[in-house]
């Protein structure tokens, strides 16, 4: 097994330092663990309870690097951040992509132009939820920068209702996703924490479009290693026929 979404106590809603991780995933077997703290935004738009500070990245980065040295006979760890793709920061992503050495992107739609729980896809009140985030899912997917696409379906938490116009959202995602060679994340959080996503109907669209398919932790515990929602969630894509991806060439 493998996961490639974690998050520590670093981002502020999520507990334990990077080798309470490290120790958790080791004992529950899995070969590869991705560390994705959500991306530092510049001081004027970091929203404090939700992600690190600039000033917090060189520690962060230099204790991934110094876990992946220490454990690597047991398991190999790699370096990212989740990050957001917002208008008028796009040059800060790519600073961050830029400065340090991370092994792969992945990025998700949290939010609406501006990082605050208003303007969350997760809970968000506007009528034209899907065309915001439709716009908020383009501008990853066409961007080339990103290699995973983490949990897609996070509308379906603001938007419950399946219709022909989530449908159509799903499928412009998936296509957008296959055209720019985007994996897209199923992720587990929402098993766990009982949202709307993974979103069956959603899926079920991706897995006819033949989308690459990532299974994602989602990791904001130590606790969270759960095999048995990944073997559960592994057994079920496969029996719908998901081109499932279980690692990245890196």
């Amino acid at each position: 097994m493998n996961n490639f979404h974690t998050h520590t106590e670093r981002c502020n809603h999520a507990e334990g330092i990077e080798e309470d991780y490290v120790k958790a995933a080791i004992k529950a077997g899995y070969k590869r663990l991705g560390f994705s703290g959500h991306m530092p935004l510049p001081a004027e738009d970091n929203e404090a309870n939700y992600r690190m500070t600039p000033y917090e990245v060189d520690d962060y980065v230099e204790e991934v690097l110094r876990l992946k040295e220490k454990y690597k006979n047991q398991i190999d760890i790699l370096l990212s951040f989740e990050f957001e793709y917002l208008k008028g920061r796009l040059d800060w992503v790519d600073y961050l992509i830029d400065k340090y050495p991370l092994d792969y992107t992945i990025a998700g739609s949290h939010f609406h132009k501006k990082v605050d729980s208003n303007n969350y896809f997760g809970n968000f009140k506007a009528d034209d939820i899907l065309n915001k985030y439709y716009k908020a899912a383009k501008l990853i997917l066409e961007s080339n920068k990103f290699d995973i696409y983490a949990h897609p379906d996070l509308f379906m938490d603001s938007y419950p209702n399946w219709d022909k116009h989530s449908e159509k959202l799903s499928r412009d995602i998936c296509q957008m996703a296959n055209k720019h060679g985007v994996i897209l994340e199923y992720n587990l959080a929402g098993i766990k924490n009982n949202r709307n996503y993974p979103s069956e109907e959603f899926w079920d669209v991706a897995i006819k479009e033949n989308c690459k398919i990532i299974i994602g932790i989602d990791a904001h515990s130590p606790n969270d290693f759960n095999l048995t929602h990944q073997k559960d969630s592994t057994k079920l894509l496969l029996k719908k026929g998901a081109n499932l991806i279980f690692d990245l060439d890196i």
